[in-house]
């Protein structure tokens, strides 16, 4: 009977032991199955207001393409509840690659143009079109750099932002302020909007705002962000459109130009407003939203950009 006794519990423990084995042997492949579900390929969904053109798997890769690593504003963009959409403009058989977002809003609105920096069509002017959208207002940002050469025909086709701002800075001036138009009277044409039409140039884009406020009257208002302004006197006499002016106070360079700038502008009755922001530097409407920004950044963005969507309500 003892014999019996011990057999038996040989066995038991034997089963036991294989039972073990057997449920340790699923454990493992159950866990390489969810590793292999959370590092794999997420499943893709359409945009949030439904447009099936592109999923959020391909914007984050255009994105990236087009930034070349500027992603510091992808998390909010990409999550804006707000229509966003790529448009191609055509202005005489050149094609103007544009973004823009319309505001959430049962009332036709007013149009923001945005003239991005000395760089190219990024992910944070693009963030600036959604921020200026979630007021109501309808932001469209070309691309300057649209079919610059048959090389290069936007902005995801240069490797730096030093080729884009050279290629920048070799535009005729005429050409782009044809292509503003050819955005300007596409605005005209957009049923959600209200015909009212304002421009906002960041840097650069300052001066390529003022330029197009002198080349089209029919503008309401131009807001230009530390910028410079035509040197020359003469071309304040065509000049019709408000200037609304934003200054960061470390930025001599820019800051210098200020006397002659009010000097023209008063002697031909221009109308031009301007602040200038405490200790903020150049480009702070882009680095006051960075990981690293500093608090007069982020101050002089928070304040100018209250400024700016205050001022629009008087559309």
């Amino acid at each position: 009977m003892t014999k019996l006794l011990k057999q038996g519990i040989l066995w038991m423990f034997f089963f036991l032991s294989l039972f073990v084995m057997w449920c340790s042997t699923t454990t493992t492949d159950t866990t390489e199955d969810m590793d292999m579900d959370m590092t794999g390929t997420i499943e893709t969904s359409d945009t949030t207001d439904g447009d099936d053109t592109t999923d959020v798997e391909t914007q984050g890769a255009e994105t990236t393409m087009m930034d070349h690593g500027d992603d510091t504003g992808k998390v909010t963009l990409w999550d804006s509840p707000r229509h966003q959409e790529r448009v191609e403009i055509d202005n005489n058989g050149k094609t103007l690659y544009s973004w823009i977002v319309y505001p959430e809003t049962s009332e036709p609105a007013p149009v923001v143009l945005v003239i991005h920096e000395n760089k190219w069509l990024t992910d944070r002017v693009r963030q600036m079109a959604d921020d200026i959208a979630a007021e109501w207002y309808i932001a469209i940002a070309p691309d300057l750099l649209s079919s610059y050469s048959d090389e290069y025909t936007r902005t995801t086709d240069f490797a730096t932002p030093d080729d884009a701002t050279q290629a920048l800075y070799a535009l005729d001036q005429t050409q782009v302020t044809s292509d503003m138009q050819a955005v300007y009277d596409y605005a005209q044409t957009l049923p959600a909007a209200n015909g009212k039409t304002v421009s906002a140039g960041f840097c650069r884009g300052w001066s390529q705002a003022f330029e197009y406020a002198i080349a089209n009257p029919e503008l309401e208002k131009s807001y230009v962000f530390y910028g410079t302004a035509p040197a020359s006197w003469e071309v304040y006499a065509d000049l019709q459109v408000p200037i609304v002016a934003f200054y960061a106070w470390d930025d001599e360079r820019v800051n210098s130009t200020i006397p002659q700038t009010e000097e023209f502008m008063s002697q031909n009755n221009n109308t031009y407003e301007y602040e200038m922001y405490p200790w903020a530097g150049h480009a702070f409407m882009r680095n006051g939203v960075m990981p690293d920004a500093s608090q007069p950044n982020i101050d002089a963005r928070t304040k100018a950009f209250e400024r700016l969507i205050n001022d629009l309500k008087d559309l």
